[in-house]
């Protein structure tokens, strides 16, 4: 099973950068708007929680493919808190 790490959404933007391809700058005018952040402790995986004007809040970032995907995508949602802080 894959464990999970909270992380500070600055620490998140090089692994979401390189989950979505692109650079970790091109995600930065997105920090103020990350509220919490997760890493796979493998490397497998990495979400944010964003707020945002239409759909409240956001998750971005995702598992990366492999045989385990799947579970490692629903490890990182399990992370996330049931509530908004």
């Amino acid at each position: 099973m894959t464990a999970t790490t909270p992380t500070t959404p600055d620490l998140i933007l090089p692994a979401l950068a390189d989950l979505l391809g692109c650079g970790a700058d091109d995600l930065r005018p997105l920090l103020p708007q990350l509220i919490s952040a997760w890493t796979a402790e493998d490397g497998s995986g990495a979400i944010a929680l964003r707020l945002t004007p239409r759909a409240d809040l956001e998750v971005l970032g995702g598992a990366r493919p492999g045989p385990r995907q799947t579970q490692v995508a629903l490890t990182l949602l399990r992370a996330c808190p049931l509530a908004r802080p």
